[in-house]
């Protein structure tokens, strides 16, 4: 009996983690889906009540238009905007700029040091951890 019982439990343990597994494959490929037709990127739901941060997007997401919120710093080689800077799921993207493009430059320089959100087409994502992200607007 009690063998029995442990078999049923273990077999509603597989079910329910197998479940899991594919609500959240349906969520991702939902994601994906939305990306496609233009809309907002947004992570996967996998883990509610998760901070939203950018490490879900990879290679098939470059060339779409992000928006990207953390503390911007200023590197050797430009810009550098961290999401999460404060935690160890920090997500860090490397900004470019169009050097002829002084407003945009300005509004970079002028928040430096200093939490902003900054808009862009991702042009690499092939870390985990860190991404690349031509701006296009700083709010």
């Amino acid at each position: 009996m009690k063998l029995l019982l442990t078999a049923l439990c273990a077999g509603l343990l597989f079910a329910g983690c197998a479940s899991q597994k594919n609500s959240v494959k349906q969520s991702e490929q939902q994601n994906a889906a939305e990306t496609e037709a233009g809309q907002t990127l947004t992570p996967p739901a996998s883990l509610p009540g998760r901070a939203f941060n950018h490490s879900f997007l990879n290679e098939s997401h470059v060339g779409q238009s992000v928006t990207v919120s953390g503390l911007l710093q200023k590197t050797s080689t430009g810009f550098k905007l961290t999401e999460d800077y404060k935690m160890r799921s920090a997500v860090s993207f490397i900004l470019t700029v169009d050097a002829k493009d002084d407003a945009l430059n300005k509004a970079l320089l002028s928040r430096l040091e200093s939490e902003c959100s900054v808009t862009g087409t991702l042009t690499e994502a092939s870390s985990k951890w860190t991404k690349k992200l031509t701006v296009t607007s700083v709010e």
